[in-house]
């Protein structure tokens, strides 16, 4: 359905995970920057305009690389679409690393992914997997108000089930329209 929603959307997207250097927690680099720039110029150049990225991938350097990539290059961002996730969480004085759904984190997280980008609304946010322990009436109640904020225009989600989408969709004044499934050259056990 992203097509329907964006016509100018590519089939094959460009997963953003290996922007910003490493996972160290460490500030990325100049080579970090102009690796990213590189990517994305040749990305767009054959043809993908959809970008995706995770609050969590390099610890948000992901983000911020790309934030900075569309600053130098801001012609670059008319031909793009944005999408992010949430809901996933590193270890922390909280507890371990888990799925969190609730309304504070997924708040929380949308804001922060909106900084990191530099933008002020998100083409498509994601549920970063499903959690089991999430009370979908304030997830959605949660995602309403977002969308209603103008935070985010679509919403999809990763690696659910058909019935998880179906329970949230009866929650939602708009349609879930995307479940990015995870598929790689590394990890594509459930085609074969």
């Amino acid at each position: 359905m992203l097509k329907t929603q964006f016509p100018h959307a590519s089939k094959l997207i460009f997963g953003c995970m290996g922007l910003g250097g490493n996972w160290s927690h460490q500030p990325y680099t100049k080579a970090d920057l102009n690796l990213a720039t590189q990517a994305v110029e040749q990305a767009l150049s054959s043809g993908i305009t959809v970008f995706d990225h995770a609050d969590i991938y390099t610890h948000g350097n992901a983000e911020k690389v790309f934030a900075d990539v569309l600053n130098n290059q801001p012609d670059w961002r008319d031909n793009m679409i944005i999408q992010s996730k949430c809901g996933i969480r590193f270890e922390d004085n909280q507890g371990p690393k888990r799925y969190d759904f609730s309304p504070e984190w997924i708040s929380a997280s949308v804001e922060g992914i909106l900084s990191r980008l530099n933008i002020e609304h998100l083409d498509v946010l994601l549920l970063h997997r499903p959690d089991p322990l999430a009370d979908l009436p304030e997830v959605a109640e949660c995602l309403t108000r977002l969308h209603q904020e103008g935070k985010f225009g679509y919403l999809g989600v990763s690696n659910m089930h058909w019935y998880q989408i179906d329970a949230l969709n009866k929650l939602l004044p708009f349609p879930v329209i995307a479940n990015q499934l995870e598929m790689s050259l590394g990890y594509r056990d459930w085609v074969e």
